[in-house]
Parts: C-alpha cells; sequence; structure tokens
C-alpha cells in the first residue's frame, strides 16, 4: 500500500455507518514503555513534544527516499514515517475543510520514580505498531534531548536510559450498552488548546471539538467523516452540564525548553453531564482514547468519565 494508496483508502470509508457501526468498527493499540528512575521528568512541560520529534527522527531513518523529500511514500508497504507523520487528505466537516487527524495520541504519567511513556494508535495504523513500539523504545534511549528537559528539573540528566518493561495490549470495540448511567463526572487530565476560545468559559467549544475529533479519526475505522459527523453532533446534544470544581491552578509555562501550544491552553473545571444517551456516552468513552482539541496528539485534552447510575 503507497501512500497514495493509503490515502484513497481512507477517503472511501463507509457512508451509511451509524454511530453503533462506528463503537464497533473501533479498534486500537496501547504502546506502554517504562523508564526506572525517571519519574521527575513528569514535570517538564515540553516531555510529550520532545519525545514525539525524537520518534520523528527515528522513523525518518527508515523511511522511504521520497518521505524524505516530504513527498508520499512510493513504497509498495507504505514507511511507518508517512502513516504518522504524513500530510493526509483533507475532507469537509461541518462548515469548513480539515486534515484527517493522526493516527495517534501521546500521554505520560509518573509511577512514583518511574516514569510510563504511551502511544495509543486507532485503527488501520495499527499495522505499524510493531514499527512504532521499537521506534519509541530508541528513541527514548538515543533520541531524546534528556539534558534540555532536565534543565525544567535542575539537576542533572540520567547518565543511563533504563526501560524496564514495554507492554503492548489491543482494544476492540466501544461498548454499546451505557449500563444504565445517564450521569457522568468529566475530568480533565491535562490542559485544552484555548486557541479557538476558552473552553472552561465556552464549553460548547468542548462538544464541537470532540465530535469533529471522532469525525476525523473515523475514515482510520473504514468510516467517512462527513457522514458520521452529524451523528456525533446529535449524539451530544441535549446533554446538561453543571460546573464542578474548578482546579486551584492552571498550568503555565514552567520551564526554557518549550511546549507551544501551553501558552495557549487552559485546565476546564470538573464537568458533571446527565441526560446522556447511549449514542452521548458511546461518543464520550471515544473521547477518552482520542483526547480533545488541538495538540491532541502531544497528550492535550486528555479527560476521564466516571459514570454514575
Amino acid at each position: 500500500m503507497t501512500g497514495a494508496a493509503l490515502d484513497q483508502g481512507l477517503l472511501e470509508g463507509r457512508g451509511d455507518a451509524t454511530l453503533a457501526d462506528y463503537a464497533d468498527a473501533w479498534t486500537h493499540d496501547d504502546i506502554c514503555i517504562r523508564l526506572t528512575g525517571m519519574g521527575a521528568f513528569m514535570r517538564c512541560p515540553s516531555l510529550l513534544n520532545k519525545i514525539r520529534g525524537a520518534m520523528g527522527q527515528v522513523l525518518l531513518l527508515g523511511a522511504s527516499d521520497p518521505v524524505r523529500d516530504r513527498k508520499p511514500c512510493n513504497w509498495s508497504q507504505t514507511c511507518a514515517a508517512e502513516v504518522f507523520f504524513g500530510a493526509r487528505p483533507r475532507v469537509r466537516v461541518g462548515d469548513h475543510d480539515s486534515e484527517l487527524t493522526k493516527p495517534y495520541v501521546l500521554w505520560a504519567r509518573a509511577e512514583g520514580s518511574v516514569l510510563v511513556i504511551g502511544i495509543r494508535v486507532f485503527g488501520r495504523a495499527r499495522a505499524w505498531s510493531g514499527a512504532v513500539c521499537e521506534a519509541m523504545a530508541i528513541a527514548l534511549r538515543s533520541h531524546v534531548r534528556w539534558d534540555q528537559l532536565a534543565r525544567d528539573l535542575r539537576h542533572p540528566a540520567p547518565h543511563r536510559i533504563a526501560i524496564t518493561d514495554v507492554g503492548r495490549q489491543g482494544v476492540t470495540g466501544i461498548p454499546v450498552d451505557s449500563g444504565g448511567a445517564t450521569t457522568v463526572d468529566l475530568a480533565f487530565a491535562t490542559p485544552v488548546s484555548a486557541a479557538r476560545g476558552d473552553p472552561s468559559i465556552d464549553r460548547d467549544l468542548i462538544w464541537a471539538n470532540l465530535a469533529r475529533r471522532l469525525a476525523l479519526m473515523a475514515p482510520w475505522h473504514g468510516i467517512a467523516a462527513a457522514s458520521i459527523h452529524p451523528a456525533l453532533v446529535s449524539s451530544l446534544d441535549g446533554l446538561q452540564v453543571e460546573i464542578g470544581e474548578v482546579p486551584a491552578k492552571n498550568p503555565s509555562r514552567a520551564g526554557k525548553s518549550g511546549y507551544r501550544y501551553l501558552d495557549r491552553s487552559t485546565l476546564p473545571p470538573l464537568l458533571k453531564l446527565s441526560q446522556l444517551n447511549s449514542g452521548g456516552l458511546m461518543a464520550l468513552r471515544m473521547g477518552e482514547h482520542t483526547h480533545i482539541g488541538r495538540g491532541a496528539a502531544l497528550g492535550l485534552g486528555r479527560f476521564v468519565l466516571n459514570a454514575r447510575p
């Protein structure tokens, strides 16, 4: 499958799919890499930005010549650099065109002194999960500029990067049954991009961004973006929103290494959602996996749901 064939396949998704079809077609791989003794790096504001850049460098080393020249891959088996970093087609969703979203998100968490780095790979891009897993491990060991990140921590970078475990788990399908839950708490674990407005003030932006992002991810699962977008918008209509706890402190620029989305991001308050139907809950569960808004591939807009009966 060349780069052109990949794009053509993404544009030929089902046009008659329902939201339940989308949930049934959903697949992703979760790749987790554990770095011992590096939990403190979770405080670095540019951590995932640096990791993404390093992973791209490693993938580019094994890429085709056209991709290295910023052109579509011409190999019969498209290289991973094309899949994860190449330009994808633009499609009309709602009232304007957007490029199909990149088929992955990064995330990180600290477990005591252990730093866990994760990458989630969606839909048909899972065929390249193995290549991404190896590239990520190489990038963490030899391409991430840990010395630059350490400036934010004011202590030296480790002399040796110790990877203690690499795990990969596949997920198929999003549960259709709501389990009787009509109310959920939605808590943001990372800030949301505020480049197009402050979602802590205009909460409709959250639902609009979620519906749009899920629509632009749908072709990776074999479903046309434009056709599923109205169903996603409709599933989130009518939600009753109650504002819960407001975060004590919004993130701000904390270091010199840079995180270009952070200057225009905000951490919305806890949201208590009611009047949920099964479609709305499915969309929210998908959103837990994809995050919301711009910068989602870099970990922004990650949220956690807590369903209540």
